[in-house]
C-alpha cells in the first residue's frame, strides 16, 4: 500500500508475507501512514520515502544478524538509506517486528496499539539521526522526543486482534 503525504514525500506500509507473521486482522495501513505523517511534519521533513514492514521473529532475526551481527529477535530495526545526511529529508526501512511488540507490551505496561505506534515512532527518530546507543543524553533526547511524539498521537493503528 503506497499513501502520498504531499508531492514530495511517499509513505509505503506493508505486511511481510512470511509464515510467523501474527494474524493481526485490525493492523491499519492507512493509520500507519498517518502516523508516519504526522512524526515526518513534527520533525519539519520535507521530502523523501519511507517503507515500515511489518514482519516476524524469523524475518527480524535475520536482519538483526546480518546487518546489526545481534543474534535474535528485536522489536524495531531501521535503516537510513540516505546518501547524504540532511535533516530536512527521510529515506529508509523500518522493520517491527510483530511477534516481539506482542509479547513486550505487556512487560511494558501498554496495549499492543500503543507499543506498535511506539515502535513505527522509534524507528522513525533514528531513521532521523537521534539515537539511543550513543551516549545517556543522546538516548534520553531520543526517548524524550518518542514519548512526546506517542502523547500526541491517539489514533489507534490497530482495532482487533485476531
Amino acid at each position: 500500500m503506497s499513501d502520498q503525504v504531499s508531492s514530495s514525500i511517499d509513505i509505503r506500509v506493508h505486511r511481510d508475507d512470511a509464515e510467523d507473521l501474527p494474524r493481526l486482522s485490525g493492523l491499519s495501513m492507512n493509520a500507519v501512514s498517518s502516523l508516519v505523517a504526522h512524526v515526518l511534519e513534527a520533525e519539519k521533513v520535507a521530502a523523501g520515502e519511507v517503507d515500515i514492514v511489518f514482519c516476524g521473529d524469523d524475518r527480524i532475526t535475520e536482519l538483526n544478524h546480518e546487518w546489526l551481527d545481534r543474534e535474535g529477535p528485536t522489536d524495531c530495526i531501521a535503516f537510513d538509506l540516505r546518501e547524504e545526511k540532511d535533516s530536512t529529508l527521510v529515506e529508509g526501512e523500518i522493520y517491527i517486528d510483530l511477534s516481539q511488540a506482542e509479547r513486550q507490551a505487556p512487560e511494558f505496561g501498554v496495549t499492543l496499539d500503543e507499543e506498535l505506534r511506539r515502535l513505527v515512532i522509534h524507528g522513525l527518530l533514528h531513521l532521523l539521526e537521534y539515537t539511543d546507543t550513543g551516549s545517556p543524553a543522546e538516548a534520553d533526547l531520543m526517548k524524550e522526543r518518542q514519548e512526546s511524539l506517542v502523547s500526541a498521537w491517539s489514533m489507534p493503528v490497530l482495532e482487533e486482534i485476531e
